[in-house]
């Protein structure tokens, strides 16, 4: 094996492929339907027939509006039984669930067969029971798709948007698919009616096209409504087509069923972060990184996110019960990057049947930097002026006891770093895998001031979306770097799955903020711990 590292800054990092190699791989298999729901009665008769894209306007026919929910969500829409909805996209999770409709119900069969879909650390979720009706996206029509009929929900973050619902993007298996599980269990393990979107539209007779899915993600700038971007199926965005030829990340470990890769370092401002996963048999020096879009913060180890708000300039913390919150300038432009390694394949340069992900940067870092203090500057003008942390810090615990002030932040000269393991140095081979709780779910560009997301919940159509643009006022919301423990839509993954694995990956949360002074000092609310 060869190995290479690709390196990627906060306020660069916009587009994300992620591709099947094969079906088989993956369980994306054209398969037949089965006919054993005639045990629940019989499926209503497809009615894709009448459905159509909505509109023509953008890129071309059968577009859909791509909308960016202050960069916190990012919907599609989406016709389920004839009715439209907008829907949160997840690459964390593997099924389709909507809301109760207070519009009435679309045409749907309902089963009595009960399925949930927990997320994070199992407080968040839906029940509901299993359902079918067609479906479309686009011009991709799915004559019988399964989804949840949600009975009841506590899903925050979803509908303050706007958002109707979640459709996952993740693998068609019992492990990641409650519906694929409830539906297998009730008519037999070679059933396929709880296949997964994506599986029903990879299956479809006549299509050739690529298994894979890309997504181009929009950026507002300083957390407006914006609309734009894109996310297709099995071809890429016109303007983005060099993505194909970015290197790819293997899925690690491999055979698994999440969106996994090894994570080779993280710096902050130049300086590398230790990195020493808590799993077993991860190499030495390297974490696992879940991409799941389906949530806007990043879960990282306390230490990992001490040290990387230490390495900014001005920031300050303190601590209060068992939060920590880090308070940094309004106006920082420290870089973040992620640096991923990645290998060749084999000597033929193949690396056959592993799925894969790619990233492609699409914004110059020098421009971002500069455009973060014009855009920045331009939001504050209309602001009282901006509070240094350390003073906001001593303001506040002058105002209540319990207010902790914390340690100074490093300095790169007290900081003991560790290199990053060169391009040439060979990898030692694992044998077992822990299930993966280190997430980058998001990368929160905190660190750049404007919030992206690697993490999104992006809109799908098939042939390129319309772009356009809705303002809305500026906004100030806190951006919180999850602990496993505190994780929103699109993360059941990253729990751990036993006593051991609880204790090891057991972390607080930390919230960050860019503060502006307050009229009477006073503490600032968390956020919810679902979303933000």
């Amino acid at each position: 094996m060869k190995y290479a590292s690709l390196s990627l800054s906060l306020l660069n990092v916009l587009c994300l492929s992620t591709s099947w190699v094969t079906a088989t791989s993956l369980e994306f298999r054209r398969v037949a339907q089965s006919s054993a729901s005639s045990k629940r009665g019989s499926l209503l008769p497809s009615t894709s027939s009448g459905l159509h894209a909505r509109g023509t306007s953008g890129d071309g026919p059968g577009n859909n509006r791509m909308n960016n929910h202050v960069d916190v969500r990012y919907s599609a829409n989406i016709t389920l039984g004839g009715k439209e909805f907008v829907v949160a996209l997840d690459t964390g999770s593997a099924d389709l669930w909507v809301f109760p409709d207070d519009r009435g119900e679309g045409l749907y069969n309902i089963t009595d067969i009960p399925v949930e879909q927990r997320y994070g650390d199992g407080s968040i979720g839906v029940n509901g029971t299993v359902a079918f009706a067609s479906f479309q996206m686009g011009s991709f029509n799915v004559p019988q798709q399964a989804f949840i009929h949600v009975e009841s929900a506590n899903a925050p973050g979803l509908k303050e948007y706007g958002v109707d619902g979640l459709l996952g993007l993740g693998f068609n298996s019992v492990i990641v698919s409650p519906i694929n599980q409830a539906v297998k269990g009730q008519w037999g393990q070679n059933a396929t009616l709880g296949s997964t979107v994506l599986t029903n539209i990879f299956s479809q007779d006549g299509r050739n096209e690529s298994n894979f899915i890309a997504l181009d993600l929009s950026r507002t700038d300083d957390l407006e409504d914006t609309d734009g971007g894109s996310f297709s199926i099995g071809e890429y965005a016109e303007p983005w087509k060099a993505v194909a030829q970015a290197p790819k990340l293997y899925q690690y470990p491999q055979g698994g069923y999440r969106w996994t890769t090894l994570l080779d370092g993280i710096t902050v401002g130049g300086t590398p972060l230790s990195l020493s996963s808590l799993l077993r048999g991860v190499p030495e020096g390297r974490l696992i990184a879940f991409i799941d879009t389906g949530d806007s913060a990043a879960v990282l180890q306390r230490n990992l996110q001490n040290d990387l708000y230490s390495y900014i300039p001005g920031a300050a913390t303190f601590s209060q019960g068992d939060s920590r919150v880090w308070i940094i300038p309004c106006n920082t432009t420290t870089i973040v990057e992620f640096t991923f390694g990645f290998d060749f394949g084999d000597s033929d340069g193949t690396a056959a049947g592993q799925p894969y992900i790619q990233f492609l940067a699409k914004t110059d870092p020098a421009k971002a930097t500069a455009q973060v203090a014009l855009i920045r500057s331009r939001t504050m003008a209309d602001l009282p002026p901006e509070i240094e942390p350390a003073k906001l810090v001593e303001m506040l615990s002058a105002e209540d006891p319990t207010v902790r002030p914390g340690n100074a932040p490093l300095s790169a000269a007290s900081f003991s770093t560790q290199e990053l393991p060169s391009a040439q140095e060979s990898r030692s081979s694992v044998d077992k895998y822990g299930p993966v709780i280190i997430g980058l779910m998001a990368v929160n560009a905190v660190i750049g001031v404007i919030l992206l997301a690697l993490s999104v919940l992006n809109l799908i159509q098939r042939r390129g979306l319309a772009r356009g643009a809705t303002r809305s006022a500026l906004l100030y919301v806190p951006v919180k770097s999850h602990a496993t423990s505190e994780q929103g839509i699109g993360s059941e993954d990253a729990v751990p799955q036993n006593k051991k694995e609880k204790e090891d990956a057991k972390d607080n949360s930390a919230d960050v903020k860019c503060e502006q002074p307050p009229p009477t000092p006073e503490l600032p609310v968390p956020p919810s711990s679902a979303n933000p």
